[in-house]
């Protein structure tokens, strides 16, 4: 998601159902591969973290909430 939404909506459909196999193992380091060159951008950046904090703001005491 930091590097490119369409790269990672496609690695969730490659680990989808957990039916992992040699070809989508392939498929998944190819995809990890053209991300890594790809720079993050401000929005993308922004999108990352909060998704990330999504997960995390349901425990996040409330001083961790106001940072």
């Amino acid at each position: 998601m930091l590097h490119s939404q369409l790269f990672y909506n496609q690695i969730r459909e490659i680990i989808a159902n957990n039916d992992w196999t040699p070809i989508k193992e392939k498929e998944y380091q190819q995809i990890l591969q053209q991300t890594a060159l790809i720079k993050p951008t401000k929005a993308t950046l922004i999108t990352a973290y909060q998704h990330v904090w999504e997960y995390f703001k349901k425990i996040a005491t409330a001083e961790e909430k106001q940072q």
